[in-house]
């Protein structure tokens, strides 16, 4: 384990042997040892992994299954949702903030933009983005020792989460984030990994992590390497010696059929040679045995690999291609009184790559619909250039969720055997097993790589590709393999985000900003 740098403050929070084991005997969080300090902390793993759970357990929200933990200050937490309370804004100032710091909670507020709110106004009428802006603000008016945060930029737009990072960087107390945003993370003092077998501490911003799991990634590969040789070694050893006994026994046998030794004499020889050469297999056979060992617990270590390498030549469209056309598109919902989309006039040609940004509310999402045909704009024109249009949404819906990975690519594109859609799945890194899952079944990760093999499976592949948020409450594994996924597409491509590492790792050209 790398160990973190000392810290000479007192703790705020120290975990001691806090494991999480279900009924059933599954270990949820294995045993963890950890010291807090006021210190910026990101905590990463797997989706599944333990993180949120372990978050709820240091905040005190659950109690874990053995071990404890001791908190020395005070600790706020923001859970990655729940936040609908049916009271309105103005009450839950009243219940939850102390009136000696109202003043600072609308401080934070207007600095999320959202100081002109409504304060009459039900909590859980605001978007998933506002409501998590208006906790958090509760909570950071509460000048917490440590702030536990879980995926505090899922839903926030730009805007909010440039306040967050920045609030991070001078926050002068204890912070620990579960994030996928790469961007937050580097703000952060050291990154914690959290993994089925513990923890590992790496004492820098999440730029250091990434280095340092290369650096390890090299001296693994290095070590599965010259452990491949030595298992050569030993069993082209073990095959050349008992080939020489055995052409020894064969000449032996010979000689004294030449000599006219007895049977008696022949077969005790014989039993002599068999012995030996018994204990020669037993000697070499363990030393294949423990290299055969030794290269399969290196390979075990060895993580998946974030890259899924897809052939789609098929999306390629011509650069000097009319793809999408807006004029003077105007869009109102039949229950407003006001324009969602204004005035909109918008040019793409060829395979652009152009994210569409905005405020929460602005009309992304819209925006989008308007441009699948899902819905049609209250005046203006809309023409789409490319027979193939297709929109990954924020919940997937492509995917059937009482159907397997396999039976949902069997719905959509027919004429496809078995074997070749599995084959297929298989470069979106799903196992044997994985195509098999019912779409019900499916992680975050796991979906938003399904409705993508989906979507650009079969003949038909298509030239526009609009995707929704697609990073929201994805794992940092999943995310690299989602961009990996997209570097190889040609067409044109439409991306709702506010995540800069994303946008930036698939080549985004051309940025849309939309206003509320």
């Amino acid at each position: 384990m790398l160990k973190q740098q000392s810290n000479t403050t007192k703790p705020i929070v120290i975990v001691r042997d806090v494991s999480v084991v279900t009924s059933g005997g599954v270990t949820l969080v294995p045993s963890i040892f950890l010291s807090i300090h006021s210190e910026k902390i990101g905590l990463v793993g797997a989706n599944g992994v333990g993180k949120s759970t372990l978050l709820r357990i240091i905040a005190g929200v659950v109690f874990p299954s053995s071990g404890s933990v001791d908190r020395f200050g005070t600790v706020a937490y923001l859970p990655q949702s729940g936040f609908g309370d049916e009271i309105s804004v103005q009450t839950l100032i009243q219940n939850r903030v102390n009136p000696k710091d109202e003043g600072l909670m609308r401080s934070f507020l207007g600095r999320f933009g959202l100081g002109s709110i409504n304060m009459l106004q039900a909590v859980s009428t605001f978007s998933g983005g506002e409501q998590m802006k208006i906790f958090l603000s509760v909570l950071l008016s509460r000048g917490p020792d440590l702030l536990i945060l879980d995926e505090p930029t899922n839903n926030l737009d730009r805007s909010g989460r440039g306040f967050l990072y920045s609030f991070v960087q001078g926050y002068k107390k204890g912070i620990l984030v579960v994030s996928h945003d790469r961007e937050l993370l580097q703000n952060v003092d050291h990154i914690i990994e959290l993994q089925p077998t513990g923890i590992t501490e790496y004492g820098g911003n999440y730029d250091f992590y990434v280095e340092q799991k290369a650096v390890q990634q090299q001296a693994l590969d290095r070590s599965i390497s010259s452990a491949r040789q030595e298992l050569t070694r030993n069993v082209h050893t073990q095959r050349s010696i008992l080939e020489k006994r055995q052409q020894m026994k064969n000449k032996s046998r010979a000689r004294s059929y030449d000599t006219g030794m007895s049977k008696q004499m022949r077969g005790h020889r014989q039993r002599k040679a068999e012995e030996s050469t018994g204990k020669l297999k037993d000697v070499h056979g363990d030393r294949v045995e423990s290299s055969k060992t030794r290269v399969e617990e290196l390979l075990l270590s060895v993580q998946k690999k974030n890259v899924i390498k897809l052939d789609l030549e098929h999306t390629h469209v011509p650069r000097g291609k009319m793809m999408i056309e807006m004029v003077d598109v105007d869009f109102t919902y039949s229950s407003d009184t006001k324009n969602i989309i204004s005035d909109m006039n918008l040019s793409v040609y060829g395979p652009e790559k152009i994210a569409v940004e905005g405020n929460n509310g602005s009309g992304k999402t819209t925006l989008v619909r308007l441009i699948t045909g899902e819905i049609t704009p209250t005046s203006g024109l809309i023409s789409v250039g490319a027979n193939r249009v297709s929109y990954l949404d924020q919940h997937t819906q492509i995917i059937d969720p009482n159907l397997s990975l396999v039976q949902n690519f069997e719905k959509l594109h027919k004429g496809f055997s078995r074997s070749r859609i599995r084959e297929y799945l298989g470069r979106f890194l799903f196992t044997e097993s994985d195509v098999f899952k019912k779409g019900s079944e499916l992680s975050g990760g796991e979906r938003i790589k399904a409705a993508l093999a989906l979507i650009l499976g079969g003949v038909n592949q298509p030239h526009v590709l609009m995707l929704d948020e697609p990073t929201n409450n994805l794992d940092i594994d999943s995310i690299e393999q989602l961009e990996s996924a997209l570097q190889n597409y040609k067409g044109c491509l439409l991306v709702i985000s506010h995540d800069a590492a994303f946008l930036e790792s698939i080549g985004i050209e051309r940025r849309i900003q939309l206003s509320s």
